[in-house]
């Protein structure tokens, strides 16, 4: 799946449970970030400055209707 195709929206931290789930102000669920993804950390990293900060991100999804989080990037890049 190419890049155009991944499904991203604009969401803001409201908890961060250990290890690697997420829920998003804007949704009812947990969302997934993958142990064995490279840039884990990473995203872990910017979801908690942006639950601290109170900032949006944008997250890719691997689908519409997955909960698995591929990617995570401020809001304003």
């Amino acid at each position: 799946m190419t890049e155009d195709q991944k499904f991203s929206r604009t969401m803001t931290v409201a908890q961060i449970r250990e290890p690697g789930e997420v829920m998003f102000l804007e949704s009812a669920r947990f969302y997934k970030v993958p142990e064995e993804d490279p840039a884990a950390a990473s995203m872990m990293a910017i979801l908690r400055e942006a639950k601290r900060s109170r900032s949006a991100v944008k997250v890719v999804l691997r689908s519409i209707d997955s909960d698995v989080i591929e990617d995570v990037k401020p809001a304003g890049n």
